[in-house]
């Protein structure tokens, strides 16, 4: 599977395509002001849809982005699942708790806010995987450079020591 990129043997192809994006873009929020203004009370589906996209575009972005690692397609395929399936849970899980009211502080508590933890508790978990050595050693320190048995003995150390 070959990685996206743009062609770039001819600058004109380039700004042309360029341009032809940015005219899907503005198009695509031109329709979507009209609908905004055509209809003012459906802020459920405006917030439904508009999260809907904003995830579908990250996950999008982590593919983009995986396609133009060095890694399999097995390897992308299995690390892209293994980011988009957590990640998903956790806005459904978000989703519904907030739904319901969850994150509502309540008046006269002294308690811990639940909405920060929320937000930094799956950043902190996920750093916590990723700076495991076995995962530091796969993803971050490809084996092919030249300088990479110095980077992994330093890096090893420091993440052992840490």
């Amino acid at each position: 599977m070959k990685a996206y990129s743009l062609p770039s043997s001819n600058p004109a192809n380039v700004n042309l395509r360029a341009a032809g994006l940015l005219m899907i873009v503005a198009a695509v929020t031109a329709c979507w002001l009209a609908l905004n203004f055509a209809f003012p009370n459906f802020d459920g589906i405006r917030s439904i849809v508009t999260r809907l996209i904003i995830h579908a575009t990250i996950l999008i972005g982590l593919w983009l982005g995986l396609s133009r690692t060095g890694f399999s397609v097995d390897t992308r395929v299995s690390v892209w699942f293994a980011i988009a399936i957590p990640f998903t849970l956790w806005l459904a899980v978000i989703w519904r708790l907030s739904f319901i009211g969850f994150f509502r502080p309540i008046p006269g508590s002294t308690g811990v806010p639940v909405l920060p933890i929320a937000i930094f508790a799956p950043v902190l978990f996920g750093l916590l995987l990723l700076m495991r050595p076995s995962a530091l050693r796969q993803f971050l320190m490809p084996r092919r450079h030249p300088g990479s048995l110095a980077f992994r003995s330093i890096a090893s150390s420091e993440a052992y020591s840490w």
